[in-house]
This record gives structure tokens, C-alpha cells and sequence, in this order.
């Protein structure tokens, strides 16, 4: 059984998960992204091993980005576009998917070069705060839409 972000599991449902673990009914694979010492209770870490993965190097990380930019539609990036990519991407697919999904979805540009790259991705995102006056402007603004 694969559970993502296992550390949201409270102590009830953590200890659930015991007797299906000691008597080999279930293999559990946890992914979990704070420190298993703090997040998982002590029954459920004395019955699991812990294995830490580290971010992919850079030449793993082009290697794949090469392979995504073949995938999806014809979309032309230089090298030095390409090396921006896998260094903001930090060693992380996911963040470097995201950020090629991003310039895929942008119809407009199919060649795209290092510096239409670092404009386009540094643009900020609207500022959704559902805690404060942004919310309740942005579902106004929604209302007025529709």
C-alpha cells in the first residue's frame, strides 16, 4: 500500500495501519516530506525502514527535461534555455514539469530562449489569501464576471 504525505495521518489512523503491517497482509510504502522522527508516530517507525531520497543531479535532470521537450508539442529550447530550466528546477521533476507544462500552455511561443523564459516564469501569480480581503476581491470579481 502506497500512502502519499503519510505524516498528515493522525495517531488513530497511524496506529490502524499496525496490524496489517505485523502480520504481512500489506507492504507499506509511505512518502512523507518532514522528518519521520517528528511526523510518524513511535509504534509506526519502529516497524518501517526509512530511506531518504535525494534530488536527481543536473545531468539527470536535462536528460529528462530532453525527453518532456520531445513529448510534448514542437517546442524549440537552446541550450542555455535548457540549463535555466534544470537549475531553477533544483534537482526537482515535478517543479521542472510544471515550469515546461507552463511554456507548452503558452501557445504564442515556440521558440522559446533563456531570457523569454526567465520573464515569463518570473511573473507572479495573483495573490489568493482566503484569510483576508484578497478572497473576498477575487470572488467579487468572479461574481461580476459571470
Amino acid at each position: 500500500m502506497f500512502i502519499d504525505e503519510i505524516q498528515r495521518f493522525n495517531k488513530a489512523q497511524q496506529d490502524a495501519l499496525l496490524p496489517a503491517i505485523e502480520d504481512c497482509s500489506i507492504w507499506l510504502i509511505g512518502a512523507i516530506t518532514e522528518n519521520p522522527s517528528f511526523a510518524l508516530n513511535s509504534a509506526l517507525l519502529s516497524r518501517t525502514q526509512v530511506v531518504v531520497l535525494s534530488a536527481l543531479n543536473a545531468s539527470a535532470v536535462k536528460a529528462i527535461l530532453r525527453a518532456m521537450v520531445f513529448l510534448e508539442e514542437p517546442m524549440q529550447l537552446d541550450e542555455a534555455t535548457q540549463s535555466l530550466l534544470v537549475e531553477l528546477s533544483d534537482g526537482d521533476v515535478r517543479y521542472l514539469l510544471n515550469m515546461v507544462q507552463l511554456l507548452v500552455a503558452h501557445k504564442k511561443e515556440r521558440n522559446w530562449i533563456r531570457d523569454k523564459v526567465t520573464e515569463f516564469l518570473s511573473k507572479r501569480s495573483l495573490h489568493y489569501d482566503k484569510q483576508g480581503d484578497h478572497y473576498f476581491n477575487l470572488i467579487s470579481a468572479l461574481h461580476k464576471f459571470l
